[in-house]
């Protein structure tokens, strides 16, 4: 197998700002050569067109194994990763083209709220003693938004096997705030969280009754895995044996002893 292919996309310069960030960025990747990753990239317009690009390249057949969307927001003082995108239009000013949506839907006919399919445990693990980064609810309800819910929407409707693509909106402030080196690097480390795939000591228990069914549970409804049955159990902890984690899994998820 080759290298992953992570997709990162940027925008242009609009509204009153001289520059955007997130295009500094990504034109400074492209001249990068990384080991552990192919690297393609996009500048979208600011726009319905630029909206749509991602979700035109997927369904044409571009294959990714991970897609990060960067975006400037000149408001925040740290770098917002976005859990949720929004079937929601709110624009306070036009996009580049002179369109103002200021409400209504971005799809008809689809759900309210995607979440971000990058793998939160472990962004919140490498991120959650680093002063720059933070998770966020509100990506706005600009173009930022409207990208990331197509994107979205367009790999759940295409998802096979329940099987969807890591990806994430990140909002970035402006150099003033954090610096560029910085920013890039923090970019780079969350692809690393996105393409790596984790090594975990798990235990599965199996019980029976007099009759020789055996019992599975179903994921709760909100988890990424909702509807999809198992076997109780989980990740062996620290100091654990397999048969303490089984018993203390069993414990906490079906309270049985």
């Amino acid at each position: 197998m080759g290298k992953p292919v992570i997709l990162v996309t940027g925008y242009p310069k609009f509204s009153k700002f001289n520059e955007n960030i997130s295009e500094k960025i990504i034109k400074h990747m492209k001249n990068k050569e990384y080991q552990s990753f192919e690297l393609n990239s996009l500048l979208l317009s600011v726009d319905e067109e630029g909206s749509n690009l991602v979700s035109k390249k997927i369904i044409s057949g571009c294959r990714y194994d991970a897609i990060i969307h960067l975006g400037l927001s000149d408001s925040r003082d740290i770098i917002s990763l976005e859990r949720f995108a929004y079937n929601e239009y709110k624009m306070i000013e036009k996009d580049n083209s002179g369109r103002c949506n200021t409400s209504g839907l971005i799809i008809k006919d689809d759900l309210e709220t995607y979440e971000t399919t990058a793998p939160i445990n472990k962004l919140e693990e490498k991120f959650s003693s680093n002063k720059y980064v933070s998770w966020s609810n509100n990506p706005g309800r600009f173009v930022c938004n409207e990208t990331y819910f197509i994107t979205l929407s367009t790999l759940y409707h295409m998802a096979t096997n329940n099987q969807i693509i890591p990806t994430i909106f990140i909002h970035l402030p402006n150099e003033e705030k954090i610096d560029f080196l910085t920013q890039l690097e923090i970019i780079e480390e969350i692809i690393d969280c996105m393409i790596k795939k984790p090594k975990l000591e798990v235990v599965g228990g199996l019980i029976f009754d007099d009759f020789g069914s055996i019992l599975s549970c179903k994921r709760p409804h909100g988890d990424q895995w909702s509807g999809w049955w198992e076997f109780p159990g989980g990740k062996i902890d620290l100091g654990e044996d397999s048969f303490e984690a089984l018993i203390r899994e069993l414990s906490e998820e079906l309270n049985i002893d």
